[in-house]
């Protein structure tokens, strides 16, 4: 999807002349060290130490503990509430309500199933990273919460039904149900 709509904007701002070559100069580009230079532009713009960056990033985590939080039964997963995840993160100090409010860098949640995804009893669901054990633990409870889970698939659902053109030859009609 990423490739498709640069190609379009390639196209609708006349940059390249058809949407097959406007796809292989998206691809090229994707594949070059360029997006990786743009954002390290980026972060040295934010006043981001690269070489401290680069060895974080090597961490499995930073925060003080972690919790795997696991499917009570076999299922699948149907919804995860992305709201929920975004006010768990941010009342462990991952984010902010007031600008004055400091942001905990450490706090985080990951490795959160796809729904549409199978689980066995057990299978992880995701991993919250907090402060201290005991908002982590209370945190990761919380994060079942977000998933709705149950004993049938969901149906597909399209992502994506129509990319709009600037004249009806170039419109583009594709279903994605990932």
């Amino acid at each position: 999807m990423l490739i498709q709509s640069a190609a379009w904007l390639l196209c609708l701002t006349e940059r390249s002349p058809t949407l097959t070559q406007a796809r292989e100069q998206v691809r090229a580009v994707l594949l070059s060290p360029v997006p990786m230079q743009i954002w390290q532009r980026l972060l040295e713009g934010q006043g981001v130490d690269l070489r401290t960056y680069e060895i974080v990033l090597t961490k499995e985590s930073l925060a003080p503990s972690v919790v795997g939080v696991v499917a009570p039964q076999e299922s699948w997963i149907h919804e995860c509430d992305a709201r929920l995840i975004g006010a768990l993160v941010r009342d462990l100090g991952g984010g902010r309500c007031t600008i004055e409010d400091s942001v905990d860098s450490r706090v985080r949640v990951d490795q959160l199933a796809c729904v549409g995804t199978h689980v066995c009893c057990g299978d992880r669901l995701g991993r919250v990273h907090g402060p201290d054990a005991a908002r982590t633990t209370e945190a990761a409870r919380q994060l079942v919460n977000a998933f709705v889970i149950r004993d049938y698939p969901p149906l597909p659902e399209s992502i994506v039904c129509e990319v709009m053109a600037a004249s009806p030859d170039d419109s583009l009609l594709f279903m994605d149900s990932n």
